[in-house]
């Protein structure tokens, strides 16, 4: 496989498309809006409908607007491109369409709903109950700590009796907040869908470290970046502004000092510690304590985490962005 330029990629084939004749170019991206800005100031292209953030995003860079939706068919863009008789770009128009309760649904689509009937079902079945909102949304648990990410860090680290519980923020996919009272068996599967087996290694706290410091690396570079941690047994703090690789200021592991010579264990799921996803590679041979095949399945862990009381996570300052909070407290002076 080669990965190769976005940019240059792009020139690449615009320049072919203008060879062909074609004198409007779209570019259908799922890139970052840095990365999707560059290509609209480098390529040549007429207009970028992305994705990757899951938030509604309009912008402008080079010749090109850039325009993305919000994510789980929430809304529906609709883009008009006025093209003259000689095909040149005239204008463009757009407008974003909500799709919500008031929707009408399409008469087509029942004979669907009779297929999935026992899965909506099974779907709707109570799962336990919340008496605070859930902040299950994309971009915050990509960019800073959130209850839902420490109720399922927690959970992870108590099922396994770990010094340490990190799940990746990407992880959480719902992209809503779940509001007071009932949860559903669609609620838990809407927040953690993947079924990803979880285990339990040993490290040393320079590879805590170092997972730290990947995990907010791209914290200043991309608005939604999927491998930030969110963590249990662990606070820290760091400045987005340093360069990656040194943005970690102060690190505390159970109260404690981080020692880098240390060993801790550590829970989190086979994708961040097995399979080095969202680029974690530091954790590949280090010394499974509980393997996948004795360990349970992430939905699981959380859906027996929440009991037959109601839940009430809170945010408890695990994670604090330095250069956020130093910026917060230069405008109120």
């Amino acid at each position: 496989v080669e990965f190769r330029s976005t940019c240059d990629t792009a020139k690449e084939v615009v320049s072919e498309l203008h060879g062909q004749g074609v004198k409007v170019v779209v570019a259908l991206t799922h890139l970052s809006m840095r990365e999707d800005k560059e290509v609209a100031r480098c390529a040549g292209v007429n207009l970028i409908v992305g994705g990757h953030e899951h938030t509604l995003l309009e912008s402008h860079a080079g010749l090109a607007p850039i325009f993305k939706m919000t994510a789980d068919a929430r809304q529906l863009g609709r883009i008009d491109l006025n093209i003259t008789p000689a095909g040149d770009l005239d204008s463009i128009d757009w407008k974003v369409i909500p799709v919500d309760s008031t929707t009408k649904e399409a008469p087509q689509f029942a004979a669907v709903y009779r297929k999935y009937a026992n899965l909506l079902a099974e779907l709707a079945k109570p799962a336990g109950r919340t008496s605070v909102a859930l902040d299950a949304r994309s971009k915050e648990n990509r960019t800073r700590e959130t209850n839902v990410g420490n109720f399922i860090s927690d959970a992870f680290r108590k099922a396994t009796a770990a010094d340490i519980g990190l799940m990746n923020g990407g992880s959480v996919r719902a992209d809503t907040i779940i509001g007071p009272g009932r949860l559903t068996q669609r609620d838990l599967l809407s927040i953690l869908p993947f079924k990803n087996k979880l285990v339990k290694i040993e490290i040393t706290g320079a590879t805590l470290r170092a997972a730290l410091e990947h995990g907010v690396s791209r914290s200043a570079e991309d608005s939604e970046p999927g491998g930030f941690p969110q963590v249990s047994g662990v606070k820290f703090s760091f400045d987005a502004t340093r360069k990656p690789g040194a943005r970690l200021v102060d690190v505390k592991v159970n109260g404690l000092p981080l020692d880098d010579a240390k060993k801790y264990t550590l829970t989190t799921t086979t994708f961040i510690a097995l399979d080095g996803g969202d680029g974690y590679s530091m954790f590949k041979g280090a010394t499974v304590i509980i393997p996948p095949d004795r360990a349970p399945i992430d939905v699981d862990v959380v859906r027996k985490a929440l009991g037959r009381r109601a839940i009430a996570p809170k945010v408890e300052g695990r994670i604090k962005r330095l250069d956020i909070a130093q910026k917060s407290a230069t405008n109120c002076n």
